[in-house]
């Protein structure tokens, strides 16, 4: 059915993006990709497109690739804070430009208030620049507005409230994390701070 609407309207770049959701509900990331390149290929200026192929290529481990895309999404969006926080969270996770996504996150964050999500990129950024307490109070208000937080929410509140200082909450925090998922990225570094004394 969604061929038949792109073949009536080609222009209806939403169809590609359709197409693409449900290539990746059946595990097809390479065809998700490739039907959101058609939508881009039809119409370079379609910001969702550059959007969604971001995410995927995120997913793909592509790095480089879906900085690039958040990048153009941005370049024709530039108000769209999900974009904006998204690519913050990659430049963070990967240690490149803090400067940019610090402003990135800000913007992200001013525009979602509510969002845990806004809130957990510009912490994280705040701790690893080193601004501790910042990073505590972003932290925190992203594990307190989930619904079901994760053992990676957990521990990253737990490094932030270490490296500021507040080893008991720190630790709590922590062991928290570690007993929800024993196996969750930055576990180890998790076990090595709670067996410092």
């Amino acid at each position: 059915e969604f061929r038949k609407g792109v073949s009536v309207n080609p222009k209806n770049y939403q169809i590609y993006i359709l197409l693409a959701q449900l290539n990746l509900r059946r595990n097809n990331l390479s065809q998700a990709i490739k039907e959101v390149d058609q939508a881009i290929a039809a119409n370079e200026k379609f910001a969702p497109a550059h959007m969604q192929k971001a995410h995927y290529l995120s997913r793909a481990n592509d790095t480089a690739g879906a900085i690039d895309e958040y990048r153009k999404a941005l370049a024709l969006d530039p108000e769209n804070p999900i974009a904006a926080n998204n690519l913050a969270w990659l430049l963070c996770e990967n240690n490149t430009n803090f400067e940019e996504a610090l402003s990135l996150a800000r913007t992200a964050r001013k525009k979602l208030p509510e969002e845990p999500e806004a809130a957990e990129t510009l912490g994280w950024i705040y701790y690893k620049m080193k601004n501790y307490t910042l990073a505590a109070d972003q932290l925190l208000f992203s594990v307190n507005n989930r619904k079901q937080p994760s053992a990676e929410n957990y521990y990253r509140l737990g490094m932030a409230l270490h490296a500021k200082g507040d080893k008991y909450h720190a630790r709590q925090t922590l062991q928290k994390a570690l007993s929800m998922n024993p196996d969750f990225p930055g576990a180890e570094e998790a076990r090595k701070v709670l067996s410092e004394k």
